[in-house]
């Protein structure tokens, strides 16, 4: 857990239609229409989930978000050392970080770091065979 604590007012919550999206801009054009365009689309086709960070709950400003999803990880990539503890199957169960904005009025304010560590902190997450106990993350851009 960090040094620093967040604002005990701070929710996450799934991304629903009442949070305004149209406000939302983090400085990345990529990252600003997934959030405005295409979160919806993958959470109704189950293909990703977008997490939202709201300023208290019922407040529909977004300070942020976050996008989980199913991933597989090939054995044939891991360590040797690491491969040899997991099942032998050709891919082992993971969880997907795929994406996290913070939106530019709110960067400076340790949301990023915040969102580095919920996701592994939830309660599912310490369950001997959850998939969030193998978090992955891309990054499209390197942090500022």
């Amino acid at each position: 857990m960090p040094e620093w604590q967040h604002p005990a007012e701070w929710v996450i919550e799934r991304l629903r239609s009442e949070h305004d999206r149209a406000d939302f801009s983090c400085g990345n054009a990529s990252l600003d229409r997934y959030l405005k365009e295409q979160a919806g689309q993958d959470l109704r086709r189950a293909c990703a989930t977008a997490f939202v960070l709201v300023p208290k709950r019922g407040d529909s400003s977004i300070l942020g978000y976050y996008t989980l999803s199913s991933y597989g990880i090939d054995v044939g990539d891991l360590p040797a050392d690491v491969a040899k503890k997991l099942p032998r199957y050709p891919l082992i169960p993971a969880t997907l970080l795929g994406r996290l904005a913070v939106d530019r009025r709110y960067q400076g304010q340790g949301i990023g770091e915040f969102f580095s560590w919920m996701p592994s902190t939830a309660p599912w997450c310490n369950q001997p065979r959850s998939p969030l106990r193998r978090l992955l993350w891309t990054q499209l851009m390197p942090a500022p």
